[in-house]
C-alpha cells in the first residue's frame, strides 16, 4: 500500500511539474509577444504624429487659398467665404416649400 501512495506522489509530482514547465513557456512567449506588439504600438504612435504633423501643415489656410489662386484655370476653384453660404433658414423654408 505504500508502494502505491509513493507512486502515485512521485507520478503527482512528476504531471505537475511538466504541467508547470509548459505553463512557464506559455508565459515566456506571451510576453514576448506583448513586448513586440508595444514596440509596434510605439512605431505607429510615431508614424501617426507625423502624419497628423504633415496634415497641419498640408491644410494651412493661407497655403490652401495659394492652392485655389493657384489652380483657378484648371479646376475652376473660387476662394470660399462667407458670402458663398445661404442662411440656414433659407434653406429650411425651401425644403418645406419643395416638399409640398
Amino acid at each position: 500500500m505504500r508502494i502505491i501512495i509513493y507512486s502515485f506522489s512521485v507520478i503527482s509530482v512528476m504531471v505537475l511539474a511538466y504541467w508547470a514547465n509548459s505553463e512557464s513557456y506559455k508565459t515566456k512567449a506571451v510576453i514576448s509577444n506583448s513586448k513586440e506588439l508595444k514596440s509596434e504600438i510605439g512605431e505607429l504612435k510615431e508614424k501617426l504624429y507625423v502624419l497628423n504633423a504633415e496634415w497641419a501643415y498640408l491644410n494651412r489656410p493661407d497655403r490652401l487659398a495659394d492652392l485655389v489662386k493657384w489652380n483657378y484655370e484648371e479646376l475652376g476653384l473660387i476662394p470660399i467665404s462667407a458670402e458663398s453660404f445661404q442662411p440656414l433658414s433659407k434653406i429650411i423654408l425651401s425644403n418645406i416649400e419643395g416638399g409640398k
